[in-house]
């Protein structure tokens, strides 16, 4: 394992599991008008942890509350993610357009 990451990334589904936990206590707050600043706390970090399967959307997805703005726009994220990632590797040429 590269030893550059030591101490600035854990991995893992406990790290996976826990980031997310953070994230729904205090990161999720004001999440529909901070998601776009990655030097704020309103991102989740986890979508290293959704690439290596260390967490699930639909994981993510059963944590929200759909009755809190908030949760709703993350929610609607997640869904966009999802649909663009299917959307390219069922046809390949969208990639080279």
């Amino acid at each position: 394992m590269d030893k550059k990451f030591d101490g600035i990334w854990e991995h893992g589904e406990n790290s996976a599991e826990k980031k997310l936990n953070d994230f729904l206590n205090t990161g999720i707050n004001n999440y529909d008008e901070g998601r776009n600043r990655p030097d704020k706390l309103n991102t989740s970090r986890l979508s290293p942890h959704i690439h290596f399967g260390e967490i699930s959307v639909v994981r993510i997805a059963s944590c929200l509350n759909l009755n809190n703005k908030d949760h709703e726009r993350f929610y609607s994220e997640l869904v966009w993610r999802e649909f663009s990632y299917n959307l390219l590797f069922f046809n390949k040429q969208l990639a080279k357009k």
